[in-house]
């Protein structure tokens, strides 16, 4: 449980972001802001953690070369205020209907903060819903 609900942590700003093209590796091809999320919601096959979650801020950019860099800042579960039983999350990236890549997990603080930095191979193209 602990793993499906950290993955879905970021899964969801992969979803519904915003594009950008980029022509050099160090471009930006994928911008997102992080929201949180409410049970019931599927994204490319990956269910959403059992409560729901928000944070007070967090970002998720990947590269041209499949450098991701995502940053959550105070995911708390709002019946707990705290956030609770995650104390780790991944990233993944979805391409359509499906998950592309997914990062290691990465320690969440007791203040729901933490950083993921990793490299992803990431199909080409890789066509998200919103663009």
């Amino acid at each position: 449980m602990k793993k499906r609900a950290a993955m879905a942590v970021l899964l969801s700003c992969f979803g519904f972001g915003l594009c950008a093209g980029g022509s050099s590796a160090d471009e930006i091809a994928f911008l997102s802001p992080i929201v949180g999320s409410n049970p019931g919601v599927t994204i490319a096959g990956v269910k959403s953690g059992g409560a729901p979650w928000v944070v007070n801020h967090g970002f998720a950019v990947v590269n041209d070369d499949g450098r991701l860099r995502a940053e959550v800042r105070g995911l708390i579960l709002p019946n707990l205020g705290t956030p609770g039983p995650v104390t780790a999350v991944a990233a993944s990236v979805v391409c359509g209907d499906a998950v592309a890549a997914t990062t290691d997990s990465v320690p969440l603080s007791v203040d729901g903060n933490a950083e993921i930095r990793a490299k992803v191979q990431v199909p080409s193209p890789c066509l998200a819903r919103s663009c």
